[in-house]
């Protein structure tokens, strides 16, 4: 069975991180063939997947510009108008890619329109897709989100939240498969033991809550984080990762610091930036903290603490709940004062956190394996292109 993987992601974040992770191994399961097609032909990132070995799609084109505009209103409007003869010659380059597989495998809500687009342009009206959603915005509305996914042999989503996300948006419940995301555990284990690569604040006496979103944005709750700092013991400091040259992180960036300022709290804030090495961050850190104020598709920064044994607490938003169940505090980002207490419970109680800790260890272990990943995806690849069909 041959698989044309579509993605298009403009901000990689966790989606590229699991595919990264988990198509080498897709691309091992027997009676698969898997190529990998970046609707933008971009080199930095066709580049990524090739160094796994992963067959690329190419067109014959390279182009690193940007995909998304970065302005706002009037401006940003032109620059979708300007982009629309780019997204026209993608839609007949997945055309002509098409007519070289049995399943088309899609990621983004972009991928997702613009295959559907070619497969009817294209005269393939049988051609299955099986859309993996890594999760939806609460409140943003995507034009024709329903017709496009139930035109789908199969909708893979990341955790339960998303599955009931999308019936609710109307697709059909019998098409929505629930494939949990998987973390690398021996990966972040052995790196985590490894020193950090760039210096980290000193931590002798200090008690180290960590927030580590992969950019500072308003939704990822960092002011949560801040708050609760100023109601915490003096000696807890609070770690943040991110990138903070991301387009939407310089005015949240500023209201930060001036948080920080205003509630006497900016020399225990440390903002870290892009880290590399973020299991050895996590290793130093006492609390990990998910204090995202939006719907999170699935949480793979909880994930990942869990399997280094680390204790949690999130917010109840999305599917953070789903993912940390009993083994991690969660808070109820509505409720003031809430995060300063589980954080405080944690904190005060050494031999709690590192219970929740191992227990968090375990379920991550037995739960957000990669090899139980692949193999339910390709379960669901091979329910999109039953044998009789290829007959």
């Amino acid at each position: 069975m041959r698989i044309l993987c579509v993605y298009g992601n403009s901000y990689g974040g966790g989606t590229e991180t699991v595919l990264l992770d988990g198509l080498p191994i897709i691309n091992n399961t027997p009676g698969i063939r898997l190529t990998f097609y970046d609707l933008y032909s971009r080199t930095s990132v066709v580049r990524k997947f090739e160094d796994l070995h992963i067959p690329i799609c190419r067109t014959g084109r390279l182009d690193d510009s940007p995909i998304l505009s970065l302005r706002s209103g009037l401006q940003r409007k032109l620059d979708i108008l300007a982009a629309i003869p780019r997204h026209l010659r993608i839609v007949l380059q997945l055309h002509r890619a098409f007519g070289e597989c049995d399943v088309v495998y899609v990621h983004g809500y972009k991928d997702l329109a613009l295959s559907q687009v070619a497969r009817i342009a294209g005269a393939r009206s049988s051609l299955p897709i099986v859309w993996h959603c890594h999760g939806l915005d609460d409140g943003v509305e995507l034009p024709f989100l329903a017709t496009l996914a139930n035109g789908c042999a199969r909708v893979v989503a990341i955790s339960e939240d998303v599955r009931r996300h999308l019936i609710a948006l109307g697709v059909r419940a019998s098409i929505v498969h629930t494939v949990y995301n998987a973390v690398d555990h021996k990966r972040i284990t052995n790196a985590a033991v490894l020193p950090p690569v760039q210096p980290l604040p000193p931590v002798r006496g200090r008690t180290i809550v960590l927030v580590c979103p992969a950019a500072i944005r308003p939704v990822k709750g960092i002011h949560l984080a801040i708050q609760a700092l100023s109601s915490l013991p003096p000696t807890v400091d609070l770690w943040i990762t991110g990138d903070t040259s991301d387009a939407g992180a310089s005015e949240y960036l500023d209201r930060l610091l001036t948080l920080a300022k205003h509630l006497g709290v900016i020399e225990r804030v440390y903002f870290l930036g892009v880290r590399k090495d973020l299991p050895s961050v996590m290793q130093s850190a006492h609390v990990i903290c998910v204090p995202s104020v939006w719907r999170e598709g699935f949480g793979l920064v909880a994930a990942e603490a869990m399997t280094l044994g680390k204790p949690i607490v999130t917010s109840s938003r999305g599917a953070l709940p789903e993912v940390v169940g009993e083994d991690g505090l969660i808070f109820d980002p509505n409720q003031p004062g809430d995060l300063v207490q589980k954080l405080a419970t944690l904190i005060s109680d050494p031999a709690l956190a590192a219970s929740l800790g191992a227990d968090a260890r375990r379920s991550a272990l037995r739960r957000f394996g990669y090899d139980r990943w692949a193999d339910e995806v390709a379960t669901q690849l091979r329910a999109a292109f039953p044998l009789d069909a290829a007959a």
